[in-house]
C-alpha cells in the first residue's frame, strides 16, 4: 500500500492510495494537477505560516476589501516564481538557516526560488472581522523570535515585488477578515506561503487557517472519492462496494490497476508534508551549491 502525495498536517481532503500493483503507478499522482480551497486570516503573521504557530506580527486589515483581494491575487497566477518556507528544515552542513538569522550572520547559500504553475487561483469568500469563526493564535512569539523572524521575512521577500497599498502600521490586534481562494496548481506551491506574501503584498498581514485538497488527478471530493469516516467504520458494508467501484474504474481507465482515493480528514496520523520530496531534493541542491562556491 502507498499513497500519491501526503497532505499537511492541517490539511483536509482527498489522499490517493495505491494497493499492491497499483502504487507503480503513484508517482504519477505527485506531479498531477491538485486543486485546494484555502482560508486566510488578515491581521496577524505566525512562525509556521498557519494558525498552529505564534503571532510574529500584527498588522492593518481594515482597508482590504474583495475587490483588493482579487487583484492582489492576478501576481499569483500562472507561472510564476515561488521561494520555499524560510522557517522550513532546510540547512547548509548540517546547520539550520534559522539558526544563521539569529546569530545575525548571513545564509550561506541563497535560497532560490523554484517556478511554480498557479493554473487558477479566485476568490471564493470574503468575510469582515466578525463575521466568521476564526480567530488568531493566543500565542505571540518572543521579542527575539519576532525580529528574527523579520529579519527570515526581509530575506526572503523579492525586492522587486510590490505593495499593492501602503497603509500606516495601525497596531489592530483582533483577528481580521478571512478569505477563502481556490487553486489548482501544478507542482507544489506552498499554500502557507501564498498566504503569507498575498498579505504582504495588501499591506497587512495573514496566516492560512484552514486548507482542503479538493481534486487530485482525476479524484474530487464530494464524487468518487471514499469518506474517512466510511474507510475507518467497522461496518464494512459502508466501503467495501464503494472500493471494489473505485478499483474496478481506475483498473479499466488504466490509471493503475489497485488504487482509489479517500477523503482524509485525520492527516496528522499520516506524518510528513505536501512537496515533502521536493523539499528533500531542494535540501540537496543547495548543499551542493554550497560547497561549490
Amino acid at each position: 500500500m502507498g499513497h500519491g502525495g501526503t497532505l499537511d498536517p492541517l490539511a483536509t481532503g482527498v489522499l490517493v492510495i495505491g494497493l499492491g500493483t497499483g502504487t507503480k503507478s503513484l508517482s504519477s499522482f505527485i506531479s498531477c494537477t491538485k486543486t485546494y480551497e484555502t482560508t486566510a486570516l488578515f491581521g496577524a503573521s505566525t512562525d509556521t505560516y498557519d494558525c498552529t504557530g505564534r503571532i510574529l506580527k500584527h498588522a492593518p486589515h481594515s482597508h482590504l476589501t474583495p475587490e483588493l483581494i482579487d487583484s492582489a491575487l492576478g501576481a499569483f497566477r500562472g507561472e510564476i516564481l515561488q521561494k520555499p518556507p524560510i522557517y522550513s528544515a532546510l540547512h547548509h552542513e548540517g546547520k539550520r538557516y534559522y539558526e544563521y538569522a539569529r546569530e545575525g550572520k548571513p545564509l550561506p547559500v541563497e535560497i532560490k526560488a523554484r517556478p511554480v504553475t498557479a493554473l487558477k487561483m479566485e476568490l471564493v469568500r470574503f468575510e469582515k472581522g466578525g463575521d466568521h469563526e476564526f480567530g488568531l493564535p493566543s500565542e505571540e512569539g518572543s521579542v527575539e523570535e519576532k525580529v528574527v523572524g523579520e529579519v527570515m521575512r526581509r530575506m526572503g521577500v523579492e525586492e522587486s515585488k510590490k505593495r499593492a497599498l501602503e497603509v500606516e502600521e495601525e497596531g489592530e490586534a483582533e483577528a481580521g477578515g478571512s478569505k477563502k481562494a481556490k487553486v489548482d496548481d501544478t507542482l507544489f506551491i506552498e499554500a502557507e506561503k501564498t498566504v503569507q506574501d498575498l498579505g504582504e503584498a495588501l499591506g497587512s498581514a495573514a496566516h492560512m487557517v484552514q486548507l482542503t485538497r479538493t481534486q487530485q488527478g482525476q479524484f474530487e471530493l464530494g464524487k468518487n472519492v471514499i469518506p474517512w469516516e466510511d474507510m475507518t467504520s467497522e461496518d464494512t458494508t459502508k466501503w467495501e462496494s464503494q472500493l471494489e467501484a473505485a478499483l474496478k474504474e481506475t483498473s479499466e481507465e488504466g490509471a493503475f490497476k489497485k488504487g482509489g482515493a479517500v477523503e482524509e480528514d485525520a492527516v496528522e496520523e499520516n506524518g510528513g508534508r505536501r512537496g515533502a520530496e521536493v523539499e528533500a531534493e531542494m535540501e540537496a541542491e543547495m548543499e551542493a551549491e554550497g560547497k561549490g562556491n
